[in-house]
């Protein structure tokens, strides 16, 4: 196979930045959160939640040590999600126990 060579225009790289960060947050919540105990469903909804990337890049804005603090957003922000998905999970089972749902 013969090797092409891409010219990536800066409006495809502006668009693709997020993506690939999402990806790269997601991937350091799951990891921060994987010995945590907390149910299988937390994790799950926390890693997937849709405000992770933008939760995480707000808090890195304020900082300007960026990489002394990515590890601390990470952990803050995984700590908030498992914390509300948790309570989500807690109150779904309460409703299913009561017959509310």
């Amino acid at each position: 196979m013969e090797a092409v060579e891409l010219s990536l225009s800066v409006p495809f790289a502006e668009q693709m930045l997020p993506v690939c960060l999402g990806m790269k947050y997601r991937e350091d919540v799951a990891e921060q959160i994987m010995p945590w105990e907390i149910t299988e469903e937390a994790r799950r909804t926390s890693v997937n939640d849709p405000n992770l990337y933008a939760m995480i890049a707000s808090s890195l804005q304020k900082n300007e040590r960026y990489q002394e603090e990515y590890a601390e957003v990470i952990d803050e922000i995984a700590h908030k999600l498992t914390a509300e998905h948790t309570r989500i999970e807690q109150m779904f089972k309460e409703a299913k126990k009561t017959g509310k749902i």
